[in-house]
């Protein structure tokens, strides 16, 4: 184990972090243990024990998705700065004034972040690999996911006039 240690690179940390993340979120959030200290080693070595038993598919599917997100995060970055300086108005308000905004925007971030999983191999590390129909699952999903923006394009109230 000391050999793979010596060839450790960024999508190794960044699986280790992501580990270690997750399981320490699901601790605090149970509350289990009681001490804080235990519940960082319990993540660590968590961490530890997913780094040296990964396979080759996993770290190339995190090194592809985080240089999507990477890519997804800054345009949505420069959107929403863009937005901001134009002073675009919906429903007469500001963006950052409307009530749905930032329910709207963690919608969007999620649905870009499953497509990404998804094209980048996420269904093969979940053993789901396959299709529907003779559909690889990649295609049938952002199928359903064009079908379903389609719909609630289409199906936006009318505004009434008075």
């Amino acid at each position: 184990m000391m050999v793979e240690l010596t060839n450790i690179a960024l999508p190794e940390i960044l699986l280790w972090l992501l580990t270690y993340a997750v399981v320490y979120g699901i601790l605090q959030q149970v509350n289990i243990p009681k001490s804080k200290a235990a519940r960082t080693i319990i993540a660590i070595v968590a961490g530890f024990m997913v780094l040296f038993s990964y396979p080759e598919e996993i770290i190339l599917s995190f090194s592809k998705m985080a240089a999507d997100m990477l890519l997804v995060i800054i345009g949505l970055l420069v959107f929403l700065i863009t937005i901001e300086m134009s002073g675009v108005k919906l429903g007469g308000k500001k963006i950052q004034e409307h009530e749905h905004a930032s329910k709207i925007i963690v919608i969007a971030i999620c649905l870009i972040a499953i497509a990404i999983f998804i094209s980048a191999g996420g269904l093969r590390i979940l053993g789901w690999e396959g299709s529907f129909l003779n559909i690889p699952w990649e295609t049938v999903f952002f199928l359903v996911l064009i079908i379903a923006v389609i719909w609630w394009m289409a199906s936006e109230e009318k505004e009434e006039k008075p």
